[in-house]
């Protein structure tokens, strides 16, 4: 943490999906694959539009867990193996659900 605060990254560690206000704003947020293992995706996501400023922007990534890929592997051994730290997969129409619920109030 210390040492990507001493780059160019403005850090910070807070519980995600809480309602603490760190009391500040910032231009963006970038939420990296970390959608998927939270319990409450969506409190996530309004933790991020809490803290965002006038005309900011959320970069929030997931994982393509309906790659061709997978569905392969699937057919070949039988078994759906996903990982087991992943409490949900999104579709494209989740997130947007899910942004929708978030959004700004």
């Amino acid at each position: 943490m210390s040492a990507l605060c001493a780059a160019v990254w403005d850090v910070r560690h807070a519980d995600g999906s809480s309602a603490v206000d760190l009391g500040e704003r910032f231009e963006s947020i970038v939420i990296g694959n970390v959608m998927e293992p939270v319990a409450d995706p969506v409190a996530l996501l309004c933790f991020a539009v809490r803290h965002l400023g006038a005309g900011g922007r959320i970069l929030a990534r997931t994982l393509n867990s309906f790659i061709y890929l997978n569905f392969m592997r699937a057919a070949k051994q039988g078994i759906m193996i996903e990982n087991a730290e992943q409490v949900a997969w999104f579709t494209p129409g989740n997130v947007l659900e899910m942004a929708e619920r978030a959004g700004p109030r």
